[in-house]
């Protein structure tokens, strides 16, 4: 089997005369915790964004387990691949636990109405596991099942954004993609979700592909850290080659001020 989930082949993206990406090549390894770090506008949204096709390239191929995505279903796509982003947007109408099991009922749905499938759990098991899931899934990111009957808007800013992660993982993907999911909320609360998700990814060892404007979360969070500056790969590494190996005067200046951080939280200065 290939040790690649993703790959990206020739890929280029522009917006009339603004070049995004101008050619991307990056294979992304099965079980990685790749961290996505640079400027805004740097193109790093942009990539994430076309694994799930919601943006298309001008030109090359993005390839998932070896297979063309523009030969993937799009809806069955997206409903393999957990999506994370800032603020989640959660379904305001729907409860929590509706929320949480949006994707794993839509497969249902889908699993019922094909005939085929004979193998299919009846409603009782379903509903039955669907509960102890749901009360997996809230400790996961440290909520309790009494959220599960409230509706968004009784919940805070970082409670959402625990109910997003946990929606993200509920169908088990394989691969989770999270676009700066944590870049709204206070410090206190972005740590406690950073150890968290850290705790998931540990557990599971799903291929997340995490974006962020903050490389101390970049280091602390990835196996892998990718440095993009203006749609081109700086630097591919270990947290550890970033921060002591800067290959660029740019990863350099994003690596200064983690230093800084580092010696204060240390008393060196």
């Amino acid at each position: 089997m290939n040790d690649n989930i993703i790959e990206f082949h020739n890929i280029s993206k522009s917006y009339g005369d603004n070049v995004i990406i101008p050619n991307l090549n990056l294979n992304i390894k099965r079980g990685d915790f790749l961290t996505v770090i640079g400027s805004s506008g740097c193109g790093k949204t942009t990539m994430l964004k076309m694994i799930n096709r919601l943006i298309t390239p001008d030109k090359g191929e993005i390839l998932i387990n070896g297979k063309n995505i523009k030969d993937i279903d799009v809806v069955k796509l997206r409903r393999q691949i957990g999506y994370s982003i800032q603020g989640n947007m959660l379904f305001p109408h729907l409860t929590i636990a509706e929320n949480v099991y949006y994707v794993p009922d839509l497969i249902r749905e889908d699993e019922k109405n094909n005939h085929k499938n004979k193998n299919i759990e009846s409603d009782e098991a379903y509903n039955k596991n669907k509960k102890e899931k749901l009360s997996i899934l809230m400790k996961h990111v440290g909520l309790d099942d009494s959220f599960l009957n409230r509706f968004p808007h009784e919940l805070s800013g970082g409670q959402q954004q625990r109910v997003g992660i946990a929606r993200a993982i509920a169908a088990e993907p394989k691969l989770l993609l999270m676009d700066e999911p944590f870049g709204a909320i206070d410090e206190i609360t972005r740590s406690q979700l950073q150890k968290q998700l850290k705790d998931i990814y540990n557990q599971f060892h799903q291929t997340i592909i995490f974006v962020t404007h903050d490389i101390g979360e970049a280091l602390f969070l990835g196996q892998h850290v990718l440095v993009i500056n203006h749609g081109v790969i700086d630097q591919y590494g270990t947290p550890s080659d970033i921060l002591n190996n800067p290959a660029t005067d740019f990863v350099k200046k994003l690596c200064e001020r983690t230093r800084v951080l580092i010696d204060k939280k240390n008393n060196k200065i």
